[in-house]
């Protein structure tokens, strides 16, 4: 493969669309590799977003779950950049999903962790200034 996203294409997102995983998993697309998707097979994003949409309609929820709007080492950012990369990962996945996200996965944690995203916090995610393991600011803390 040329680089990641065509090898992460070719052995995760498109075998896992051809056996319709994506209507029985939760998952993150993150916005870079969505549009870099959406050029290079755009028939793998749109049965991805399809299958989401299914799920949202079926069961009142959709699999897929926002996150950053890069893939950087979050809890080592500063508060605004925090800020500034969750409401972009949101606006992403509005754009991309056409509907608000039930969750923020926050990349790069010390543990797996995804946070969820109240209405009324659009652009502001408040565990994002976690301090890791034990305080109990932070889901599961």
């Amino acid at each position: 493969y040329k680089n990641w996203n065509e090898n992460v294409l070719e052995t995760c997102y498109r075998p896992n669309v051809e056996l319709r995983n994506f209507s029985r998993l939760s998952f993150n697309l993150g916005p870079t590799l969505a549009n870099w998707m959406g050029r290079a097979a755009p028939e793998v994003l749109e049965r991805i977003v399809n299958e989401d949409e299914v799920n949202q309609a079926i069961y009142g929820a959709g699999n897929a779950i926002a996150q950053s709007y890069n893939h950087s080492i979050l809890p080592l950012a500063n508060s605004r950049d925090k800020r500034t990369q969750a409401k972009w990962g949101i606006t992403a996945f509005e754009t991309l999903f056409h509907r608000a996200p039930e969750g923020l996965w926050i990349p790069e944690s010390t543990r797996p962790m995804m946070i969820p995203v109240p209405p009324r916090a659009r652009g502001v995610v408040a565990a994002g200034n976690c301090r890791g393991h034990g305080d109990t600011r932070c889901p599961g803390g």
